[in-house]
């Protein structure tokens, strides 16, 4: 059994820094705010995710449910891009 963690965040940065699999995110844009959700294996790592958004009209919140066993970062969690006004909740475990 794994226990699942949130972190929720507003900014590019370290989001876990041991390893995880990612499970799951919860994204909310501010209104005209699109671009790149990228996730990385740890600060400069692979990329394991990358999301391209487009800017809303008005506030947008989108959710996203990893399959399986998730996305494994042995590295870390790191996001290395986010869009202006944006904010994210990893869950992982």
């Amino acid at each position: 059994m794994n226990d699942i963690k949130a972190t929720a965040v507003a900014a590019t940065g370290s989001v876990f820094a041991g390893r995880a699999r990612i499970r799951g995110l919860v994204l909310s844009l501010a209104n005209g705010a699109g671009g790149n959700v990228t996730i990385t294996d740890g600060s400069g790592g692979a990329t394991k995710l990358d999301i391209v958004t487009l800017a809303p009209t008005g506030n947008s919140h989108e959710d996203f449910v990893i399959p399986d066993h998730g996305i494994l970062c042995p590295g870390g969690i790191y996001l290395s891009a986010l869009p202006t006004g944006a904010k994210l909740t990893v869950y992982y475990s």
